[in-house]
């Protein structure tokens, strides 16, 4: 019976690692992609004619927020306690 409890242990262990992994997968995702519309927007601001300043002071604000959204976004709810 212990090797057959410990067969059991180690797949909870092996599950448990592939769910860390595909959260942070979904955040690194999520991420790339603000990192990608904030370029954009950056450089469409830079083309309009915006001065630096206010051009690195946006990027900062949307950088925030994004970091902040895509923690919301792919958080697990925690466990109910027993």
């Amino acid at each position: 019976m212990a090797g057959r409890d410990r067969h059991i242990h180690i797949a909870s262990i092996g599950a448990l690692f592939i769910e860390k992994a595909h959260a942070m997968s979904s955040f690194s995702i999520y991420i790339v992609g603000m990192l990608i519309l904030i370029g954009g927007l950056a450089y469409g601001a830079h083309l309009a004619g915006l001065a630096p300043q206010w051009i690195a002071v946006g990027v900062v604000v949307l950088l925030g927020l994004a970091i902040v959204k895509a923690v919301s976004r792919t958080r697990r709810p925690d466990p109910p306690a027993h």
